[in-house]
C-alpha cells in the first residue's frame, strides 16, 4: 500500500517543484520580489559608504607619505647627548640651593 503511494507521489512532487521554481525564476527576472528595493537601497547605502572609507583611507596614505618624505630633512636628537647635557645641568643647578 506504501509503496504504490511512494511511486505515484514522486511524479507529483516533481512537477510541483519544477513549476514552484519556475514561478521563483520569474518573479527574479521581473524583479516583483519586495525585498529587492530594500535591498538596492542597502547596497547603494554600502557603496557611499566603501566609497567615503576608500577617501579617508587616500588622504591618511597621503599624510603618512608626505611625513617619511619629510623625515630625512628633520634633524635626529641624538639621547645620549641630550642625557649628558641634562646632566651637566643638573650638576650645575645642584650647587645653586
Amino acid at each position: 500500500m506504501i509503496i504504490p503511494i511512494l511511486i505515484f507521489s514522486i511524479p507529483i512532487i516533481a512537477i510541483l517543484s519544477s513549476s514552484y521554481l519556475k514561478l521563483q525564476k520569474l518573479k527574479l527576472e521581473s524583479g516583483s520580489f519586495p525585498q529587492d528595493k530594500e535591498l538596492k537601497r542597502q547596497l547603494g547605502k554600502l557603496i557611499a559608504e566603501n566609497e567615503a572609507m576608500q577617501e579617508r583611507l587616500e588622504k591618511v596614505e597621503y599624510l603618512l607619505l608626505d611625513q617619511k618624505k619629510e623625515a630625512p630633512s628633520r634633524k635626529k636628537v641624538d639621547l645620549s647627548d641630550f642625557e649628558k647635557e641634562q646632566i651637566k645641568l643638573d650638576d650645575h643647578d645642584k650647587w645653586r640651593y
